[in-house]
């Protein structure tokens, strides 16, 4: 149902068919609170909700449920809050996408109990605090994009762990330090954008390919 005109808020229904496995409502016009329902669907693995007018915080997993999510998409939307603790129950989740909407507080540490989690994208909100360091452990990821966000700090140089990691992004923050020659060492493995905020020295970089 993407690429229409749709308004108001979907249908609670929509959720409740048991043998449902794609659901994209992307590209409308839904202007609503999300429900904690969007979870729980049985057999639910792709559900793309961007670019919509979805506002207010970003509800949680209900408790007892097991969300077989692996793909979960709401960019440009307008929620606000912080990232749910309980996202780390999302043990299936590979791709989770929450950038540009107005998310705000640090990034919570539960996200590091997701075993499966290949790409994260939380750029273009207002997330603060440090890059925690738990996400350093998240070795199966390709793709981490935290730009354009307010975190501080410096950059671990224990991210060189990620061996896979294709895309790095953390530009337009407000961190210091440097990148470390580790990190920089991924290019010979499978890195192929490394940007940070290195235009005006706030990080020292002498790999990336990109400086904000």
């Amino acid at each position: 149902i993407n690429n229409n005109f749709f308004g108001g808020c979907p249908p609670l229904t929509l959720f409740q068919m048991r043998e449902l496995r794609i659901l994209y409502m992307d590209n409308n016009k839904f202007a609503c609170t999300l429900f904690p329902s969007i979870y729980v669907s049985p057999k639910l693995e792709d559900l793309e909700m961007s670019y919509n007018d979805f506002r207010g915080p970003l509800p949680g997993i209900p408790n007892g449920v097991n969300s077989p999510l692996k793909r979960l998409t709401l960019t440009n939307n307008n929620l606000v809050g912080t990232v749910p603790h309980s996202f780390g129950r999302l043990n299936e989740m590979e791709k989770l996408k929450l950038n540009k909407n107005m998310l705000s507080g640090p990034i919570p540490i539960n996200l590091a109990a997701m075993p499966n989690i290949v790409s994260l994208d939380l750029s273009d909100n207002q997330l603060t605090g440090t890059i925690p360091s738990y996400m350093n452990y998240l070795t199966g990821l390709t793709v981490l994009n935290l730009s354009g966000n307010q975190l501080r700090g410096t950059i671990s140089p224990e991210f060189k762990n990620i061996k896979g990691l294709q895309i790095f992004q953390l530009g337009t923050n407000n961190l210091s330090g440097s990148v470390s020659q580790g990190i920089c060492d991924l290019f010979f493995n499978n890195l192929q954008t490394l940007e940070v905020d290195c235009a005006q020295s706030k990080v020292l970089c002498n790999c990336c390919t990109g400086c904000t």
